[in-house]
């Protein structure tokens, strides 16, 4: 039993540590899009429509659809005209298999985002042509939080260690 809190301790630990270390990469990263300047933009179209989920590995399974929204604005950095894309650094579909139809979380983005609509575009200084109309920065959280309860694992495995297991 001993052992066996031991072992629980040692990889909550290193768990701990491993989410650590990705909830202040991600922290970072964070901080440095809430640094993107902003300037102003026009929607030029929007709607949520079905389309193959893009992947960064070659996918030899079936192609799967996913409810997306799909926006092109227009803004302006140094002179220079950009065509944005992109509503957000998050992901912003939900999945065909589980939605028959898009929710009101993707429909609500044609109201916020009418074609002619003034919008806000945050751009990467390096690469102006990236640009988002919504940052989301809330994913550091919820690794925080399982980097807080592995934490607790440990401590509360060693204390069981030392104190109950005799």
């Amino acid at each position: 039993m001993k052992s066996a809190l031991l072992a629980l301790a040692a990889a909550s630990l290193l768990m701990g540590a491993f989410l650590g270390y990705v909830t202040w990469t991600l922290k970072e990263t964070e901080k440095t899009l809430l640094a993107w300047p902003t300037v102003p933009g026009t929607i030029r179209s929007i709607a949520v429509e079905a389309r193959p989920k893009s992947t960064r590995v070659i996918n030899t399974g079936p192609v799967k659809l996913v409810w997306m929204v799909v926006v092109s604005y227009d803004y302006e950095v140094g002179g220079k005209a950009c065509l944005g894309d992109k509503v957000s650094n998050a992901a912003v579909y939900q999945d065909l298999d589980v939605y028959a139809q898009p929710t009101a979380i993707l429909t609500d983005y044609l109201t916020r985002y009418p074609a002619g609509s003034s919008v806000t575009v945050h751009y990467n200084p390096a690469q102006p042509q990236q640009g988002y109309l919504e940052l989301d920065v809330s994913g550091s959280r919820m690794f925080l939080w399982a980097t807080l309860v592995a934490g607790a694992v440990a401590v509360i495995a060693l204390a069981a260690r030392v104190f109950l297991v005799r």
